[in-house]
């Protein structure tokens, strides 16, 4: 390349990296309050492996709460993870007459999400 090039294409460079949204790549702060109810869902799930129905709301309001605050305050990629565990939660709490075994290995995959959920988001600045 021409040196009377390069200094132009460093500097249209340069003007193109300004409007990259950066801040889509950047993590978010910590969250207590997020973390915090990320926390008692996993717990609630983690409770038992039973199809009672009081738990089993619970579980899913927890996960609506989850997915409502991050729908506005945090990055897509983690309301999308939000609103998959709300997806189980809903699953589970609308199956009629569900058998023990299906509330275990739902309650699992949803103890599982939000286990690697917190250890993810754990590790935000703080």
């Amino acid at each position: 390349m021409k040196p009377k090039y390069v200094i132009p294409a460093v500097t249209l460079l340069l003007i193109g990296l300004v409007f990259v949204p950066w801040s889509k790549y950047i993590p978010e702060n910590y969250d207590g309050n997020e973390f915090m109810k990320l926390a008692e869902l996993s717990a609630m799930a983690e409770l038992s492996e039973t199809c009672n129905k009081a738990e089993l709301e619970s579980i899913r309001y927890q996960s609506l709460v989850l997915t409502k605050y991050s729908q506005n305050t945090l990055k897509q990629n983690i309301a999308d993870i939000y609103y998959g565990i709300y997806e189980l939660a809903v699953e589970l709490d609308k199956r009629e007459n569900p058998s023990d075994a299906y509330c275990k290995i739902k309650r699992q995959s949803i103890v599982k999400l939000t286990n690697e959920a917190l250890a993810t988001f754990g590790g935000r600045k703080k």
